[in-house]
């Protein structure tokens, strides 16, 4: 009956309020100034002025008035009604978990009203009822939340929290306040036996109301924040200030602090009293071993139930609560009046220097996004801070046992320092594993390498400098075991018996144990290091730490292989330079294709380390002296690949496999006369000569030319060996991501690298820039087309050029055009000099030609620059040739060719179809070796 009758009196002066209000505007929109007297003089109307001034702001504080005493009854009201929603008069007597429960719907009421009204009433009597409306919610609040706090720690001992049992056992509890009184009996039978159901719902309603408050108390705090808006790629501004507690993870973490306390910083009752002595030391301290007990203990806490729970059990819960205040929120704030005050209250504080209110709904929506994030970040925070409060309540990075000149043993620390990085890196892959958003702020977990290592300068220098010195001591171990530099030839090389010379039968098996890796051990590594170390460098969260291990550590590693693998270079070219045991200049088969495998592997190994260099990112931007010690290693890269062809070609080709007299000796070849004189074929008939392309098929090797094919021929088949044994690993793992071109790199480039040498000698023979071929005659011309075609089919498998004009494809058109039949030659000749000369023109309008102009167009020669002063006569010219297959050569080589072919016989006939050239004729079967 009294609420009742609270309720009529609120409803009365509310009506009154709003009538008076209503009066008041009605008169100030009728009073016009038509209704003032109109004055005579300029005194008068200042003083109409002035009185309708006065007049004007009396009746405005007479609305602010009444609008004051509007809103605070619309207060009362709303307060009347959060009253008898919760059935109580605000004084909770907090004596069992439903009790909470009613205290804490009261207080979560109380806080919406607050955020609804506490930044739109301005009027003296509703601000006062503000204020004492915000300390009844701050004494309710603190009440509930010692209580409820109270409770749940009770509830969790009980459990034996956090044993992986007691952690399951939570986590059931936590499900049934997702689904309600439906889940009550659907969870674990087990959880029956320790808890009957009441005591389950208790203890689900009491982790409800803790995460309730708990909310609702950070909206009001978080509420005159202005909230910016959300931007793609940018993390959310954390809203609460950095003392913020997250109290629910509190009460989960109380436990393990206690236990951490009593195994790790109690003297008496300890892990720490009761360990082992070291065996090498009966005076060695239990505090040796701190770092890795105390990380191990909080890794098993952590991965045996606690974070499950926390992911599982604790986020999904925070989340239904949070919709449930969401869905009350439109109810309690779809007022329109509302509404438009608050927009007139964003406009007032938008031009002042006061924060920016938020609406409820978009404070509750940030901290939903924030709660979910942060959660699992929070709880790491705080198991970082109890390993930090161990380490320094032990004194660990300061305890004569362990640094300083006292210290037994230098590992202790190294142990230490290598615990810390395990353990941090151990936090980053939690945070990251489950949380969509990374942690912001304050809730971000240090890191210990910050707090004990890099902040300690003496002790980071000297770890700097035991870095550098342990990586660069394992580098130069493994690359005494693997690198040729390091051995012995004989060691290295099997006995050459155990090989057929007979370079037509050498085979080269990739699965051989004898045969070279496809990149050595050392660089293998090498990478291995790289990784770790900038694993460790991006471990500090400052720059100057990872700029120092930088260039301390990663700097003098990359130089120590640098020249490591230059030694290996060095020695691997001593190698193929020295002569052969047998006293031949050329190498053993075996030692030779040794060899070439040898520098395919440390070619694969650098080009492997200068990639893994110039993928190096420190928070997506590239490491600019990571990014040049990767440029060094390329450029090396490609002077070991220069270095390896100038000495394989000049030195073992061209001088002991007498490559260098074969070229000496093709201008002779070339100019050779044809003992057996061509005679003028009769009409219709083919000379015996020029079948299958013009090559007699008696036609073999050049002599001189054997051994300088049998070397290639080891060296490509080397390359062939590498690329099937790397083929093999990628099919057997099934998976590229780019690997294979890393395995292949050497043993393409090496022999895109010979193939483009020895095409170039060949092609100087065939251009003959030096003037040494004035005439080429038709069985030389063939003789060294099979030469050419012979040593470019070991190359068969190296990828082609995309306009198809590199050496090779040069060397093949320069040979079959200067290896062309006497009557397909002539036909060439004759067009190419019909389209340069002026007769050309008579004989389209009927101009005959005579036998002396005939042969005097046989005699002449080809001038290039006719078509060069003419661009369309060359463009002609090389579409011509393009269409016969020459179109790799250049105009000028070809007329060069064709001028010094000798003596073309005279054309007395028209050629049938068999005789006109057929470019695409079959020549490799040709071969005969």
């Amino acid at each position: 009956s009294d609420m009742a009758t609270t309720t009529a009196e609120i409803e009365s002066q509310l009506s009154q309020a709003k009538a008076h209000l209503a009066k008041l505007q009605g008169k100030q929109q009728g009073r016009t100034r038509d209704e003032l007297p109109v004055p005579e003089d300029s005194t008068e109307l200042l003083d109409v002025e002035s009185s309708a001034s006065a007049a004007a702001l009396q009746l405005y504080r007479r609305a602010k008035l009444a609008q004051d005493q509007l809103e605070c009854v619309e207060l009362k009201r709303s307060l009347l009604d959060v009253l008898q929603s919760a059935n109580l008069d605000g004084k909770p007597a907090h004596n069992s978990a439903q009790e909470i429960s009613l205290a804490t719907t009261t207080c979560s009421h109380l806080g919406i009203l607050l955020l609804r009204y506490q930044h739109r009433l301005e009027g003296a009597e509703s601000s006062a009822q503000i204020a004492a409306l915000q300390d009844w919610y701050a004494r309710l609040h603190g009440v509930t939340r010692q209580s409820a706090l109270h409770l749940f720690r009770s509830k969790i001992h009980q459990a034996s929290f956090p044993d992986e049992e007691g952690c399951r056992t939570l986590q059931c509890v936590l499900s049934v306040g997702l689904d309600g009184d439906k889940a009550v009996g659907d969870v674990d039978d087990q959880l029956h036996l320790r808890m009957n159901q009441p005591q389950i719902r208790e203890w689900t309603e009491i982790s409800r109301c803790l995460i309730e408050l708990q909310i609702v108390h950070d909206a009001l705090q978080v509420s005159y924040q202005k909230i910016q808006p959300e931007q793609p790629h940018t993390p959310t501004t954390f809203l609460l200030p950095p003392s913020w507690r997250f109290d629910i993870i509190d009460e989960l973490c109380r436990p393990i602090a206690n236990r951490l306390r009593y195994h790790f910083l109690e003297d008496q009752t300890a892990i720490l009293s009761g360990a082992a002595k070291s065996e090498n030391s009966h005076d060695s301290s239990h505090i040796e071993r701190l770092p890795e007990w105390l990380f191990r203990y909080l890794r098993e806490i952590t991965d045996k139930g606690v974070y499950s729970l926390i992911l599982k059990g604790l986020q999904p819960l925070i989340c239904r609560i949070m919709e449930s205040l969401l869905q009350v929120l439109p109810v309690e704030y779809a007022m329109d009046e509302g509404d438009q005050s608050q927009r007139r209250h964003e406009e007032h504080y938008s031009n002042s220097h006061c924060p920016s209110p938020t609406s409820p709904r978009q404070t509750f929506h940030h901290l939903h996004k924030q709660y979910h994030s942060h959660s699992s970040s929070y709880y790491l925070r705080e198991i970082v801070r109890m390993a930090r409060h161990a380490l320094r309540s032990k004194s660990f990075f300061a305890h004569p046992d362990v640094v300083g000149r006292d210290c037994r043993n230098g590992l202790i620390i190294k142990r230490g320092i290598e615990q810390l990085f395990l353990f941090d890196d151990y936090v980053r892959e939690k945070q990251t594993e489950e949380s969509s958003e990374a942690a912001t702020g304050d809730v971000k977990p240090p890191r210990l390498v910050d707090i004990f290592l890099s902040s300690n300068r003496g002790l980071f220098q000297w770890w700097l400098e035991e870095e550098c010195h342990g990586a660069i001591t394992i580098l130069r171990e493994c690359a005494s075991s693997s690198l040729s530099s390091f051995q012995s030839l004989q060691e290295k090389v099997p006995d050459s018996d155990a090989v057929d010379t007979n370079f037509k039968h050498v085979s080269v098996s990739p699965h051989s144990k004898q045969q070279p890796p496809l990149f050595p051990s050392v660089s293998e590594l090498f990478v291995a290091l790289i990784h770790s170390s900038r694993i460790k460098s991006n471990a500090f969260s400052d720059v100057h730490p990872q700029k120092l291990y930088l260039s301390d550590v990663i700097g003098p590693l990359c130089s120590e292989y640098l020249d490591l693998v230059h030694g290996e270079a060095s020695m691997l070219r001593k190698q193929l330079m020295a002569r052969s045991k047998s006293g031949s200049g050329i190498p053993m088969d075996n030692e030779l294709n040794a060899n070439v495998r040898e520098w395919i592997g440390i070619i694969n190994g650098t080009h492997i380390a200068s990639a893994i260099l110039n993928s190096c990112h420190r928070n997506g931007v590239k490491e600019e002296m990571l990014e040049r010690v990767g440029l060094s290693m390329e450029r090396m890269r490609d002077a070991m690949v220069d270095d390896f062809v100038s000495t394989f070609i000049e030195t073992v080709v061209m001088e002991r496999a007498k490559f260098a007299s074969y070229t000496m000796r093709s201008p002779f070849l070339l100019s050779q006369p044809n003992l057996d004189h061509l005679q003028d074929p009769r009409r219709g008939q083919r000379d015996a000569r020029d079948n299958n392309g013009g090559i007699p098929s008696s036609l073999h090797l050049s002599t001189d030319l054997n051994d300088s094919y049998h070397v290639l021929s080891i060296a490509v088949r080397a390359c062939h060996a590498s690329l099937s044994a790397a083929k093999n690993i990628m099919s057997s793992q099934g998976n590229d991501n780019g690997i294979s071109e890393m395995l292949t790199f050497g043993a393409l480039i090496i022999e895109d690298a010979l193939s483009k040498s020895i095409s170039q000698k060949l092609l100087d023979i065939a251009i003959d820039p030096q003037g040494m071929t004035p005439e080429i005659h038709l069985a030389g011309a063939q003789q060294f087309r099979y030469d050419a075609m012979s040593i470019a089919s070991l190359f068969s498998s190296t990828p082609a050029t995309h306009d198809g004009t590199g050496p090779l494809d040069r060397v093949a058109a320069a040979s079959r055009l200067m290896s062309l039949s006497s009557t397909q030659l002539q036909q060439l000749k004759q067009i190419l000099f019909d389209l340069s000369s002026s007769s050309n023109r008579r004989s389209m309008f009927g101009g005959g030609t005579t036998d002396a102009e005939t042969d005097s167009r046989q005699r002449c020669r080809l001038d290039a620059d006719i078509f060069y002063g003419d661009e369309r006569l060359m463009v002609e010219a090389e579409n011509m040739l393009a269409a016969k297959g020459f179109h790799a050569l250049a105009l000028e080589e070809a007329l060069s060719i064709i001028n010094r072919r000798f003596r073309i016989p005279r054309l007395e006939y028209f050629p049938s179809s068999a005789d006109v050239y057929t470019p695409d004729e079959p020549f490799s079967d040709r071969i005969i070796v």
